[in-house]
């Protein structure tokens, strides 16, 4: 990538929780100064970005996050010749508000002590999540990624900073849950369901299936969707045909996540089974 070349790529997300990432090389582009009815989560990759807000003036570097409030007038652009790449997590503030009452229990807007920062956890988090939306994971997986964030931010980097709910072992309510995703596993299951189906929020829900299992909700029903592939294959199912009948969304999507479990692909699993 030479300096002067400039890209962007959106994804929107639906579900329980809709969003919409920003993946981004400015170089001379500069934002006239706007505001927005969404909150922002930015994060740097490469570069300095720089951004006017709240009457002054930020420099985010490369490793580094910043915030932008809905509502907040503000400005962008880069600090060096060279631009910058950026992500940035794009929100309703309505979304973020129940995902920090699924978090805490408590319903109110969070507010963020500071415009930049450098947390290397967090930074880590987002970056996951924006892979888990461009890569187009289970609408379960990004769930559990945006819990994270959002517990990971109300304890450290808003004002009135909120521990997450504890949760202990409880078992009828996992044994309901792992019934429910072995019958359902063809679906794009939701955390929110799964909450909804115990009556618990759906960052309790989360927290004790992975404190009991081992593995997160969706991880655990991806494990059920391999082992039901793998019984399809065998039984001479085309690798399109299986990839649909255990959920996927495409059979590349289904190819690649077999052979990460398996370490071979569909269709040479396919072959040697029969």
């Amino acid at each position: 990538m030479t300096h002067s070349e400039q890209w962007v790529r959106v994804n929107r997300f639906s579900g329980p929780y809709p969003g919409e990432t920003v993946h981004a090389h400015y170089v001379q582009h500069r934002f006239a100064r706007h505001a927005h009815d969404h909150l922002v989560i930015g994060l740097v990759e490469k570069g300095v970005q720089q951004y006017t807000y709240q009457g002054s003036l930020y420099r985010t570097y490369a490793g580094q996050i910043f915030f932008v409030d809905a509502g907040e007038p503000h400005t962008g652009e880069a600090a060096t010749e060279f631009g910058y790449v950026y992500r940035t997590l794009c929100l309703d503030p309505r979304v973020l508000v129940g995902v920090a009452r699924e978090v805490t229990d408590r319903e109110e807007l969070p507010h963020f002590c500071n415009a930049v920062i450098a947390d290397r956890r967090l930074f880590a988090k987002l970056l996951g999540l924006h892979r888990a939306v461009g890569s187009g994971a289970s609408t379960m997986h990004r769930e559990a990624l945006l819990l994270d964030v959002v517990a990971h931010l109300l304890r450290t980097h808003v004002e009135r900073r909120r521990q997450s709910a504890t949760v202990g072992r409880d078992e009828f309510v996992v044994r309901q849950l792992r019934d429910y995703l072995e019958a359902h596993y063809f679906e794009d299951v939701s955390l929110t369901q799964l909450g909804a189906l115990v009556s618990r929020s759906t960052y309790h829900a989360a927290r004790v299936f992975s404190k009991v299992c081992g593995l997160p909700p969706h991880a655990y029903l991806e494990s059920i969707r391999i082992q039901r592939a793998r019984e399809l294959l065998a039984s001479g199912a085309s690798v399109a045909d299986t990839a649909l009948a255990v959920g996927y969304p495409d059979q590349s999507h289904f190819t690649h996540r077999f052979r990460r479990h398996t370490g071979i692909t569909p269709g040479r699993y396919r072959d040697a089974a029969r």
